[in-house]
């Protein structure tokens, strides 16, 4: 529905999640949920680690299904919580992984990953999608969501 008007209908039955992701992408509906995250390089990656605040930094690929779910996910998130959430995309492990070197990072390298960082240091990380509720355990357990 936009504007009062119903603009499609979508037949539930036999529908995937990749197929609900295009849909809502095609309706502008992830799109305006995923301006909710902060967009960065890895410079302010690289200058974010040296500092003593607690961030929260999520990697992924523009060419991942579930690095674009996430975003969905995390965008809701930081609207719903007023949270500063960063996201990175990169193209290759190789920059996930010298990046994270300079945090002594022993978990898996694979897109996307969401971690947070406090003292210079991984407190706490999320490998691949979660659900909603996982991801605010997670921040909750971290006293980013109260």
């Amino acid at each position: 529905i936009e504007n009062g008007s119903i603009k499609k209908i979508v037949e539930f039955d036999n529908l995937y999640y990749d197929d609900y992701i295009e849909i809502f992408k095609n309706y502008d509906i992830i799109n305006s949920i995923t301006d909710y995250l902060n967009y960065v390089d890895l410079i302010t990656f690289n200058e974010a680690i040296t500092k003593d605040e607690k961030n929260i930094f999520v990697f992924g690929d523009s060419k991942c299904k579930y690095c674009e779910s996430v975003k969905y996910t995390l965008g809701s998130l930081a609207k719903e919580n007023n949270l500063k959430i960063y996201y990175i995309d990169l193209q290759t492990e190789d920059n996930l992984s010298n990046s994270l070197k300079l945090l002594n990072y022993e978990g898996t390298y694979t897109y996307p990953l969401t971690i947070i960082i406090e003292n210079k240091k991984i407190i706490d990380y999320v490998i691949g999608d979660s659900e909603k509720d996982y991801f605010v355990n997670v921040f909750t357990k971290n006293g980013i969501i109260r």
